[in-house]
């Protein structure tokens, strides 16, 4: 198998084989760092506030997978961090008094979001759970953000890109964030959502070679394919997106001696120098400052 199969399978197994060390060290330390698909160590329970002993006067309610628990390996999630700490702080600076309650799943599909299994919740699964918070605090929620559909997907890039597999897990994404979407607006008719797309952790295989820059160049589809139909989901019930693609320059292939796309994500994500797919602080940065302008 070549060296980009072999990163391509490990990307859909959520585990981190190698991708090419040719791209330099970020220069931003190593904090902030959440996974797209890698479950959690152990079960997590209960919502998660960002100062529980404090007073609120107003939530703000994050949703998703790994990303929006703010996995960072080798600890586990982080609830108050990933991208959901910095949107928090930037909700504050107009609405002092807003506490996170993070209810995000690391692993999380659309599937998983709907049926439970794979986090634990009292209510049974993330988006009763998700349900429950807004019937009891939707008048003092202030804003709502999602990301999700990434797990479903990327299994498609095992060991090469499955056309057959990217078009049907695509269309249960479709079906199901819209459920997933329609469940959480009836529960907070008036409540701001705010809905993120994705980058696209493939473009590093560009750094492997020919064979490697085609394939991360079809790889396009898969991710594209996803956020167009995050979009569309999203547009159904009013939501804003937040285009993380954008920010992280996903379509933009000019560029020397890497492609703009590429070296966002050597720069962004751990994937280039220390074939990792997850974002660090300027990518965790980059998403939350995505989010606070589509609010």
């Amino acid at each position: 198998m070549s060296r980009l199969l072999a990163v391509l399978s490990a990307v859909a197994l959520g585990l981190l084989a190698a991708c090419s060390s040719a791209a330099p060290e970020p220069s931003v330390p190593q904090g902030i760092v959440a996974t797209i698909t890698t479950p959690p160590p152990s079960p997590t329970t209960a919502p998660t506030s960002s100062s529980p002993t404090a007073a609120a006067t107003g939530w703000y309610l994050a949703l998703g997978d790994s990303l929006a628990a703010g996995y960072q390996p080798p600890g586990g999630d982080q609830k108050t961090r990933g991208y959901a700490g910095p949107v928090l702080e930037g909700v504050r600076k107009t609405q002092p008094g807003t506490q996170l309650t993070n209810l995000g799943c690391s692993g999380e599909t659309t599937t998983s979001m709907l049926r439970g299994g794979l986090c634990r919740y009292p209510e049974g699964s993330q988006i009763a759970a998700a349900v429950a918070f807004l019937k009891g605090n939707a008048a003092t929620t202030r804003l709502i953000t999602l990301d999700m559909g990434a797990n479903n997907v990327l299994r498609c890039a095992r060991p090469a890109l499955d056309q057959a597999c990217a078009t049907s897990t695509t269309t249960t994404v479709a079906k199901e964030l819209a459920t997933i979407l329609g469940q959480i607006r009836a529960a907070a008719p008036s409540v701001p959502i705010v809905v993120l797309t994705y980058y696209n952790p493939l473009l590093a295989g560009w750094l492997t070679g020919p064979e490697g820059q085609a394939t991360a160049t079809q790889s396009q589809a898969l991710l594209g394919g996803l956020n167009a139909e995050i979009t569309k989901a999203a547009t159904a019930v009013t939501a804003k997106v937040a285009d993380v693609a954008g920010a992280f320059a996903t379509t933009d292939g000019s560029g020397s001696p890497q492609p703009t796309n590429v070296k966002r994500i050597c720069d962004w994500t751990w994937m280039c120098s220390r074939n990792d797919i997850h974002a660090n602080d300027a990518g965790y940065a980059a998403m939350a400052a995505a989010v606070l302008t589509a609010r």
